[in-house]
């Protein structure tokens, strides 16, 4: 009866919670990045619909918008042009706001694989209390997006590594879906291949020293599966992506390495004074996260190291961990190789 009554109010929040956004959606600001890259969307449209002859999506030396795959703002514009759609923003914005329900709803179920539906139910009111990712929500098509293949990705990953024997076939195409999607949107969806080879090790090395033994049959059997996955999920990746698809290999990298040391610079108030974005002291990310997050969701945050114990005693140790890492790996890498970074912390949603 208990979980009868918690699976109901979960969908009946998660179904209130996207009838919320779309209504918040249709009054949502147009945003310069959004006209920028509407724009681009519109150049690979006619890249692929003149057959590639069109290459003015190629040729972008003011807003480098060439070394972003942006799929979800390319579909969004593909789905404009068929339905001949007049209110373009309203439309941009009505999609947004379903991609950002989308990352509530998939990591309320990663909650709830996890833990159960209390866990999944204060996930979900915890997203609709946080101002900057509803904001996000309702005109970013790069950064939400991102943010919901990159938790689908971290949720199919850990998914596939912890399975004991059997490999399901839902999750392989649903990782590779995750990760190829991370990839369209731009070049650090790379960062999911590293998570899932770096987990299966952990696990691998964890699952050794408890069990005292190895079956290799079923790991070699794993590391097959995950290098299928990881060159599957980038060709299928670059497909909407036309600077890609000109040298995979050598033009991702190179996306990555420019998105890694962004080359544009801008202004922005900090601490009370103006300053370019390449100059941000190091804890610019840190300090502008502590304003912005709702205390009751920092609260959650530091609540959760008091039962780290709990936690590994529970045999979900190694689990939690991986969300850990996941959660500060990104920030961590971000400050230590000094990326310019701008526009808050929407990067890390």
């Amino acid at each position: 009866m208990k979980t009868r009554l918690q699976k109901y109010i979960f969908f009946t929040c998660s179904a209130f919670l996207l009838i919320f956004m779309i209504l918040m959606s249709r009054n949502a600001g147009i945003s310069c990045d959004e006209v920028l890259h509407y724009d681009h969307s519109v150049a690979v449209y006619d890249f692929f619909e003149s057959g590639g002859n069109d290459l003015s999506a190629l040729d972008t030396p003011e807003t480098n918008l060439k070394y972003y795959g942006q799929s979800f703002d390319n579909l969004t514009t593909l789905i404009i042009r068929i339905l001949n759609i007049e209110d373009i923003f309203r439309f941009r914005h009505l999609m947004s706001a379903i991609a950002g329900w989308a990352v509530i709803l998939l990591t309320a179920l990663f909650a709830l694989w996890l833990t159960g539906f209390e866990t999944a139910i204060l996930v979900m009111f915890l997203f609709a209390v946080s101002p900057t990712f509803i904001g996000h929500a309702m005109n970013n098509l790069k950064d939400v997006p991102f943010s919901l293949a990159y938790i689908a990705g971290i949720f199919f990953s850990v998914r596939i590594v912890t399975s004991e024997n059997e490999f399901k076939w839902a999750d392989i195409i649903l990782l590779i879906l995750s990760i190829a999607f991370a990839i369209s949107l731009r070049a650090g969806g790379l960062l999911l291949v590293c998570y899932l080879f770096l987990f299966c090790v952990i696990t691998l090395i964890t699952r050794h020293l408890i069990k005292r033994s190895t079956d290799w049959k079923t790991e070699i059997k794993r590391v097959i599966i995950l290098i299928f996955i990881s060159f599957a999920a980038f060709f299928l990746g670059i497909l909407q992506w036309p600077y890609a698809l000109q040298d995979p290999f050598r033009n991702v990298l190179e996306s990555y390495n420019v998105m890694a040391h962004y080359p544009l610079t801008f202004r922005q108030l900090f601490e009370g004074s103006a300053q370019w974005s390449d100059f941000m002291p190091w804890y610019f990310i840190p300090k502008s996260m502590l304003i912005t997050i709702p205390l009751v969701v920092l609260a959650g945050f530091i609540i959760l190291f008091f039962f780290i114990k709990k936690i590994c005693w529970s045999g979900r140790g190694l689990l939690f961990s991986f969300l850990l890492i996941s959660l500060f790996f990104p920030l961590v890498f971000v400050i230590s190789i000094k990326s310019n970074v701008y526009s808050s912390w929407r990067q890390f949603l």
